[in-house]
């Protein structure tokens, strides 16, 4: 298979690694390769993802599953894209996501910090409670 489709099945199955979502997502300093390869992790219609703002499209909720199951750190940009582009993550793609806020603490924690968490745009279920508990607790840790 050419790439990125082995990358792309890999993380869909919750097999992929940090720096293969790292190759798709693609650094802002290599255009060509941001758009080639970035453009695939995106839902095509709303009804894939949620609300989706169509200039801000979400990243596929079966693909945020995987890229969220990885070891390691991802890219805040990537964080951000999560958080406030109105997607949702498929928490039963059969991907096992023990803590699927663990790698968006980073950006939760900054958007709490900066009074911007109502720029958090989930689709309502199970991962919107998972991060709204832990901007919950970001604001409590804030207080103390």
């Amino acid at each position: 298979w050419p790439q990125p489709v082995p990358v792309l099945w890999a993380i869909a199955h919750g097999k992929g690694t940090a720096s293969q979502v790292a190759d798709l997502w693609g650094d802002a300093s290599e255009v060509a390769k941001v758009h080639e390869y970035r453009r695939l992790l995106f839902c095509r219609d709303r009804r894939e993802g949620g609300i989706a703002d169509p200039s801000q499209p979400p990243i596929h909720p079966v693909l945020a599953a995987g890229i969220l199951s990885v070891s390691g750190h991802i890219d805040y940009e990537l964080q951000e894209a999560l958080l406030t582009r109105g997607g949702d993550v498929d928490m039963h793609a059969g991907v096992s996501l023990r803590d699927p806020t663990r790698l968006l603490r980073s950006a939760i924690e900054n958007l709490v910090k900066e009074g911007k968490e109502s720029s958090i745009q989930l689709a309502d279920g199970d991962f919107k409670s998972c991060v709204m508990d832990v901007v919950q607790d970001c604001k409590r840790n804030q207080t103390d």
